[in-house]
């Protein structure tokens, strides 16, 4: 039988080709991108969230500059992601992940890895209890929450520390309910069920170019 690891490559191996297809076709892209775009503004999520938590989109992700620039003429607080790798190695690595307030594109530079990315000397975000709205990448989805991110753990371990520092402040049992998460796909890239470990974090929903779904 397949390990847990074994499975989450083959399905990353799958979903790469998937989004290469779509890419492969910038009209097409450019068209399931914007309509995923309008699906998430259309939400009562997105207008009722003052604080939006997004991505530069990278390579053939479904692209996010039309959200970002509608919530920055929006006034929202637009905070995005820097990565660093963890202190940790092996196979229960985790990197480390900060969000950083950005209040337009020259706020972003291209990563070693050619990651859009916020400057470290920007304002760091820092949850106020005001509703926020995360909008989270992957490679594949399922309906009931599960999330296959890219493996290095940079979402996960980020949301286990919310939750824990939601949980130390409001005490034993306090839920972290200011933070909706919403992760963002193709259709292509949504299967009956994701491979998942103990310490895998679920977003609330999923938003394709056909439909929204909350669980």
């Amino acid at each position: 039988m397949e390990s847990l690891a074994e499975r989450k490559m083959a399905l990353r191996r799958q979903m790469r080709e998937v989004r290469a297809k779509i890419f492969a076709d910038p009209r097409e892209h450019a068209r399931r991108s914007l309509m995923i775009q309008r699906r998430v503004m259309a939400e009562p999520a997105w207008a009722r969230s003052g604080n939006i938590l997004l991505y530069a989109a990278f390579r053939d992700e479904a692209d996010t500059s039309f959200l970002l620039e509608q919530a920055w003429l929006q006034g929202k607080t637009v905070a995005l992601p820097r990565c660093h790798p963890g202190s940790t190695q092996g196979a229960s690595a985790r990197g480390e992940m900060d969000f950083f307030i950005c209040r337009g594109w020259p706020d972003l530079a291209f990563s070693a890895l050619g990651i859009p990315e916020p400057s470290p000397r920007l304002p760091l975000w820092r949850a106020t209890g005001e509703p926020a709205l995360m909008l989270a990448p992957g490679l594949a989805f399922d309906r009931r929450g599960g999330r296959l991110g890219y493996g290095g753990g940079f979402y996960d371990h980020w949301l286990e520390q919310r939750e824990a520092e939601e949980k130390a402040r409001q005490g034993a049992g306090g839920a972290f309910g200011c933070l909706l998460t919403l992760g963002l796909c193709f259709c292509a890239q949504v299967v009956d069920e994701v491979p998942r470990g103990a310490r895998d974090k679920s977003v609330r929903g999923i938003c394709t170019e056909q439909e929204i779904v909350w669980r």
